[in-house]
């Protein structure tokens, strides 16, 4: 029998970066983006890990920056997606101020034309010349093994995010598709070397279009609605002034299990809104993982995932006495997404195994099903988390007349019955158990979301793909 396959968590973000022109003319298709190649060879290899722990303290700060306020129901923002339009951004303008970002722990560079971090010059000491041949020789030798490709990086780390298990075989379950378009106003001059370039190295197709024309919008959610197999429906209305829309976009599903099954209900619990008022409605039974909650002055998370452990949602629950706005915080998102998960070997942070009783703990999260939408100017939140003004940044590379305006990020958040099922945890803690010869007891605990809530949806490099907010059901 043919399985069907179910979404179990479906999010979309869509980041329009509209931009003002100097000058402000249906589309035409200009440069199509290359397919992201095969980079199976080099999963392993390549230099990818500044870019994740950019990523992450760049996510963590921009999740500080999600305004809060009671009275809204839920909210949710991509980080990642927010990040990938800064790489596009970057190789698009060179602006050092956004490079300083995405490149947050690459201290010593320097930018080329075209956006690329390269080592500086100064760095390479060929001009000495009293330096002998052996030292000169090894001096080289040393460069050529610490230079890596920024631009290589960059799309390993995209590679990563769309492909498997860390050997880059491909997934069928789940799917996680970033994909990025520019349209140009007809009446926008622009740079066609630097648009194939962008087509070819960051995957960016390119379009021009009649803004003031009012197929224009049509158009342009079509392109949406074809990327995302229909599931981008909103309407985007884009003023006829408009020099140029930059849409990084990001399309993920997950299913709970191999077999797309569906997750169970627990039964009817109550949930206490952030305003105080009740909803008695079923909650979702997780798959136990290991470990226990980890409960702090401020919190308790613990987490649930999806099909081979690909994605997790870790939820963070307030105390008694606090709220969402004092664990929406950078601290308490890099606490919690630090904590590795262990597993049949090595120890998590979770605490899995109490080694004085010989009792091991498996707990699952009882949680309601949710969802969450929001559109958020994401340019005030990046200068109040990262001091970068967006709007300051101009887009050379591409056409002397285009600068950034603002950054509307789109975000829908749906966690339903039908995916995502956890059974069994990845983790990289150094500990290593000995279980020879020990018998242990196995207590099985719940942990109940019924109050406002904090969640972090991450894959297996614990990198934050969205982060948001619930206050009610």
């Amino acid at each position: 029998m043919k399985k069907k396959t179910y979404t179990a968590l479906a999010l979309i973000s869509i980041a329009p970066l509209c931009l003002t022109s100097c000058s402000p003319k249906a589309s035409t298709l200009l440069f199509s983006a290359s397919s992201l190649p095969d980079l199976s060879s080099v999963y392993n290899q390549g230099e990818t890990g500044y870019i994740v722990s950019a990523e992450k303290d760049f996510s963590y700060a921009l999740g500080e920056s999600i305004p809060y306020d009671i009275m809204t129901d839920n909210s949710v923002i991509s980080p990642l997606s927010a990040y990938i339009s800064l790489f596009e951004i970057y190789a698009m303008s060179g602006d050092e101020s956004v490079g300083n970002v995405i490149y947050s722990t690459s201290e010593d560079s320097s930018s080329s034309d075209s956006g690329i971090m390269l080592l500086d010059d100064e760095d390479i000491d060929s001009d000495d010349e009293e330096t002998d041949d052996e030292d000169s020789d090894a001096t080289s030798e040393e460069i050529e093994e610490e230079e890596s490709d920024p631009l290589l990086d960059y799309q390993t780390f995209l590679y990563k995010l769309t492909f498997s298990d860390r050997t880059g075989s491909s997934r069928t379950s789940d799917s996680l598709r970033p994909f990025s378009a520019l349209f140009l106003s007809s009446d926008t001059s622009y740079n066609e070397d630097s648009l194939s370039y962008l087509a070819d190295s960051y995957f960016i197709d390119s379009y021009s279009i009649d803004y003031s024309s009012e197929s224009a919008s049509k158009e342009i959610n079509k392109y949406l609605k074809d990327k995302t197999r229909g599931n981008i429906k909103s309407k985007y209305i884009y003023s006829e002034d408009s020099a140029a829309s930059l849409l990084t976009n990001m399309y993920f599903t997950a299913n709970w299990s191999n077999d797309a099954g569906n997750l169970k209900y627990d039964g009817k619990h109550v949930f206490k809104s952030a305003d105080g008022t009740t909803t008695k409605t079923k909650f979702l039974r997780g798959e136990y993982s290991d470990g226990q909650v980890i409960s702090t002055e401020k919190y308790s998370s613990f987490f649930t995932t999806t099909a081979n452990d690909r994605f997790a949602i870790k939820f963070i629950v307030p105390s008694d006495g606090y709220s969402i706005s004092d664990i929406l915080t950078c601290e308490v998102l890099e606490e919690v997404n630090s904590l590795s998960r262990g597993d049949e070997y090595r120890l998590g942070d979770y605490n899995k195994t109490d080694f004085t009783t010989n009792t091991k703990y498996y707990t699952r999260c009882i949680f309601p099903e949710f969802s969450a939408s929001s559109e958020l100017d994401v340019a005030p939140l990046l200068k109040k988390s990262e001091s970068l003004d967006i709007t300051s940044v101009s887009l050379s590379s591409v056409s002397d007349c285009l600068s950034l305006d603002s950054l509307v990020q789109t975000n829908s958040f749906n966690v339903t019955k039908k995916g995502i099922d956890g059974y069994g945890s990845v983790g990289y803690s150094l500990v290593w158990i000995d279980d020879t010869d020990k018998t242990y007891t196995k207590e099985y605990l719940d942990f109940i979301i019924d109050k406002p809530f904090v969640y972090i949806l991450t894959n297996e490099e614990d990198i934050p793909i969205y982060i948001g907010y619930v206050n009610n059901i």
